[in-house]
């Protein structure tokens, strides 16, 4: 199981002097494990466990890091040659950005490589533009993210076998991609029942190894999932625990459509828009979810009514897990959530960064008939509509088209190759893109 597990893309697997690297990603996703993961590698690779320097930074204060620099430095004197510096959870630290930025300017940090990881994009932007031109002379792709594991991967854990060995399918080379599609209907039953297990389980891996190994997800890891939303997201934000189930609940409950803000503010008695606007944020800012702006002619149009989602299963559910008043969210409004997070990701492996940024994957709207496209951009390619059914999808293909360039159906089970849509299984499609 545990080589299921770590059968990912080492994220650190190029880090080197004298870069600076940024491993982000939510709580919970495996970060720590990464950095002790490149530890045993280093050694392995020769270099000398002393130039290797693994920390922990939640409890630290910004005027704790340039002591801690100091006392590494003094306790390893032995080497001048660069060292090699692991900070967990550096976005913890109010500040860090403009300390690493001195530390880079004026110390012997500049030669070593440094890696930071986080679980928050507040301010991610600024201390981005504060650390430019400080990553290091052979840094490429500074910033990496860690996200639940990929449905390839949890087919592996779970031990699915005769899957085609191949790569990834950029998401607007699926609707082209007609041979690789006509193929997946040989393997698509293999995919069908861990479709639905994902849906339920997720990508976290301690969820993956309770099911794997005794069937269900540990109930431990559920409680560590609501500590990481009421103490990680919600920081700063005072809520109560019956204030938090209630709006996890409206968003699952909303997760296919858009938020009107105005609405659920009346409902939660949160008395404004703004303070559903500062809780979303707070969850997208700390890699819990995203948002999908509107198409407006190719632009993300910040006006319009956004759409959200979790980026995990257990998220969605979250709220019926803890509490079975509340309703589990039903499997098609997982899946277009799953397929959407799978756009998210296979565009973030062409163009980095463009997670964080959130507006490379939009949905659209037909201003004449006000029918809707759940996901289109310029890398998502002809359009992708999510229609979790076996049967009555070509309405859903009557509108790829009506956008002007066809599209993707992403349906439960139903395959088609029509000259102006591709019919495909949600879990195929998701294995296809998100490698």
């Amino acid at each position: 199981m545990a080589d299921h597990l770590d059968d990912r893309p080492l994220p650190l697997a190029d880090i080197a002097p004298d870069g600076l690297y940024l491993l982000l990603g939510p709580r919970r996703v495996g970060k720590s494990v990464e950095l002790k993961r490149a530890v045993v590698e280093l050694v392995a690779s020769g270099v000398e466990p002393r130039r290797i320097v693994c920390f922990s930074c939640d409890a630290l204060r910004a005027a704790d890091l340039p002591r801690l620099f100091r006392a590494a430095r003094n306790l390893t004197r032995a080497t001048n040659i660069p060292r090699y510096w692991l900070l967990d959870e550096i976005t913890s630290v109010a500040g860090w950005a403009a300390v690493i930025k001195g530390e880079r300017d004026q110390t012997l940090l500049r030669d070593d490589c440094v890696v930071l990881t986080g679980s928050s994009s507040r301010d991610l932007q600024d201390a981005v533009a504060e650390l430019a031109g400080r990553h290091g002379r052979e840094t490429a792709d500074a910033e990496r993210l860690l996200l639940p594991m990929p449905f390839r991967a949890f087919c592996r854990a779970l031990g699915v076998e005769g899957l085609p060995d191949i790569p990834a399918v950029r998401p607007r080379d699926v609707f082209m991609s007609r041979r690789i599609v006509e193929d997946g209907q040989l393997y698509w039953p293999r995919l069908a029942d861990a479709w639905r297990s994902f849906l339920r389980v997720g990508g976290y891996p301690r969820a993956v190894e309770g099911f794997v190994t005794r069937g269900q997800v540990p109930p431990a890891f559920i409680q560590d999932l609501w500590d990481v939303i009421r103490g990680e997201a919600f920081r700063t934000i005072s809520m109560t625990a019956p204030e938090t189930l209630a709006l996890l609940n409206r968003l699952a409950v909303s997760l296919a459509g858009t938020i009107n803000a105005s609405d659920m503010a009346r409902d939660l008695d949160l008395r404004d828009n703004a303070r559903v606007e500062a809780r979303m944020t707070a969850l997208v800012s700390a890699f819990l979810g995203v948002r999908l702006y509107q198409d407006d002619d190719g632009r993300a149009n910040v006006n319009a009514h956004r759409k959200f989602y979790f980026t995990e299963p257990l998220l969605a559910r979250l709220a019926n897990l803890r509490d079975r008043a509340y309703a589990d969210p039903d499997d098609s409004r997982v899946t277009e959530q799953q397929v959407g997070l799978a756009l998210h990701r296979a565009i973030e492996r062409e163009q980095p960064g463009s997670f964080v940024q959130g507006s490379e994957v939009r949905y659209w709207v037909n201003r004449t008939t006000r029918a809707e496209i759940d996901f289109v951009g310029r890398l998502v390619g002809a359009g992708c509509e999510v229609k979790y059914v076996d049967e009555g999808w070509r309405g859903a293909a009557r509108t790829l088209l009506a956008h002007g360039r066809g599209g993707v159906v992403v349906t439960r089970s139903a395959f088609a190759l029509d000259a102006d849509a591709v019919a495909i299984p949600a879990g195929l499609f998701v294995w296809l893109i998100d490698g």
